[in-house]
């Protein structure tokens, strides 16, 4: 099954109709889910980045703070419990994620890429690897959902093809798609050229039966075109200061980063932690209202 689309928001909505009209019901692990096998999504224009439905709501912070801890090359479920309290139920020891992308990707792999493609710009062996053998018969709470990633160059523009055993497209869909189209885009950037289509592919497409209703509301819900850019020059010196927050507790200062307010989006989510009310609707005054609509008060 194939749909092309020119955003995210397009996207989303549309996969979510078509397994709601032609999912099948089926219960892995005795959960049950409504699946569409084999959805290939096409997307001309991935720049968006982030899916905006206003009755599915993502949270903004959850997405920057997961797509930092992957660049980072963390596999510390405490450094990602910053971003979601709730990741301890993902997690064998209660201080790693198993299935952490961010080691899977950038430890070797990326850079590898990258050279490939420098070397041959047309080569179709750049292909990183997240799912892995060992991962076939380990006993864990996080085996991996995402396959493999491929980039290739075609007519001066890098395409790229993420492959998914299984993908929640209520939860997990949303950033999934956050943090991948953003590493074409950082791919892109590195190699000089601009970013082509995004292919998504997906071998078990599914949305749980608890998700039922609030999937027919998304579908008839508004979205909004949110730009999320990445300034790949401020991307050492972000990594740095989120890290700084992390471990000192102190508010950053404003000044331009690796994503329009990047810094505000970091101070909100310590005021949260710091359960700081005045700090965190100071912080999200600063934000344009489009953006906070996917902000909300958690404490």
């Amino acid at each position: 099954m194939e749909i092309i689309t020119s955003t995210l928001n397009e996207a989303y909505k549309k996969s979510i109709n078509l397994i709601l009209q032609q999912g099948k019901l089926v219960a892995p692990r005795k959960k049950y889910i409504y699946e569409v096998e084999g959805l290939h999504l096409i997307v001309t224009n991935p720049k968006q980045h982030f899916i905006t439905n206003k009755k599915r709501k993502a949270d903004l912070r959850f997405a920057i703070g997961e797509f930092i801890w992957y660049l980072s090359k963390s596999d510390s479920l405490q450094h990602i419990q910053f971003y979601n309290k709730n990741h301890n139920r993902y997690s064998d020891d209660d201080k790693t994620l198993y299935g952490a992308y961010g080691p899977r990707i950038f430890n070797k792999q990326w850079s590898q890429v990258v050279k490939k493609l420098k070397q041959d710009n047309e080569s179709r062996q750049a292909v990183i690897s997240i799912f892995e053998p060992r991962d076939n018969g380990v006993e864990t709470k996080d085996v991996p959902c995402t396959v493999s990633i491929q980039f290739m160059v075609r007519e001066d523009k890098l395409n790229m093809y993420v492959n998914m055993r299984s993908n929640d497209f209520i939860l997990g869909f949303p950033y999934d798609c956050f943090s991948f189209t953003l590493f074409q885009e950082l791919m892109a950037e590195e190699l000089g050229i601009d970013v082509g289509t995004y292919h998504h592919y997906v071998v078990s497409a599914h949305i749980y039966k608890e998700h039922f209703a609030l999937s027919k509301e998304i579908i008839e819900s508004e979205n909004e075109y949110i730009n999320f850019n990445v300034n790949t020059l401020k991307i050492l010196k972000s990594l740095e200061l989120e890290k700084k927050l992390r471990e000192t507790q102190e508010y950053l200062q404003e000044e331009e980063l690796m994503f329009p307010y990047f810094v505000n989006l970091l101070n909100l989510e310590l005021a949260d932690r710091k359960n700081d009310l005045s700090r965190f609707n100071d912080e999200l005054s600063k934000l344009p209202e489009s953006l906070r609509n996917f902000i909300s008060w958690r404490n």
